[in-house]
């Protein structure tokens, strides 16, 4: 199976594109797992983890879970470990957490760090990063008087924030020296979220301006799933999912 391909490469210091293509000439043979993603129909947690698969080539299936009493009753019912979304199944079993979720599909394909110096620092960054999903709501729920309110809340603290993303990159390419990592895939959700609450709120960040692009633009499968994916319409007044 693939995780045995990539525990073979997890000894190499090659992590992104050439793993990931080391990963598929290893794995072949062995067949693809069987992977499906579970979710709410929003912009959200599992979007770092299908651009990693994109950028693989590795094809997953989805599951949307509708918000309402239909997810309560499945929430109360046991359904999923700790009552939350999202979950993922490979090959019948079951992950759930968003972190743990996207570690495991690093690992998949070839996007985890080989050093473990590395890993750690792709880590930080990426946990780093979630404390911008405040922009998720914003995103996908919240209009009128809410959102301006908790708007105002998220723009006040983003400047910092953006500062130290710029102080990790430090005039790298990405977070790693090495290559792509899952922490570039995390880092530029946010970034893409915060642009759409507000367009010109990378403007004084020009460096994340240029990863940004980087990442979007790393691999024909990247460019693909952006370009196709449904889009967050509405936003602050009637927000939805529109398909493109």
């Amino acid at each position: 199976r693939k995780v045995m391909a990539a525990r073979l490469l997890s000894g190499f210091k090659m992590h992104g594109p050439r793993a990931a293509t080391a990963l598929r000439r290893l794995s072949s043979a062995a067949g693809q797992p069987r992977i499906t993603l579970t979710y709410f129909p929003l912009r959200g947690r599992l979007e770092s983890a299908k651009m990693m698969l994109c950028a693989a080539n590795l094809p997953y299936n989805e599951v949307e879970v509708p918000l309402g009493q239909a997810w309560v009753d499945r929430r109360t019912s046991g359904e999923f470990p700790f009552d939350q979304l999202p979950v993922v199944d490979f090959d019948g079993r079951r992950l759930a957490q968003s972190g743990a979720i996207n570690r495991y599909v690093a690992h998949l394909t070839g996007f985890m760090p080989g050093d473990p110096w590395d890993q750690a620092v792709a880590g930080q960054t990426f946990d780093a990063s979630q404390e911008l999903e405040g922009a998720m709501p914003l995103v996908n729920r919240l209009s009128g008087e809410r959102f301006s309110e908790m708007k105002a809340k998220y723009m006040k603290r983003l400047p910092r924030r953006l500062d130290n993303f710029c102080r990790v990159l430090g005039g790298k390419e990405y977070v790693v020296g090495g290559g792509l990592s899952y922490a570039d895939f995390g880092l530029h959700f946010v970034l893409d979220l915060t642009t759409m609450i507000e367009p010109a709120a990378l403007d004084g960040h020009q460096e994340l301006v240029a990863f940004s692009k980087r990442v979007a633009n790393s691999s024909e499968g990247v460019q693909r799933y952006l370009a196709t994916r449904p889009t967050p319409v509405g936003i602050g007044v009637d927000p939805r999912m529109e398909a493109r």
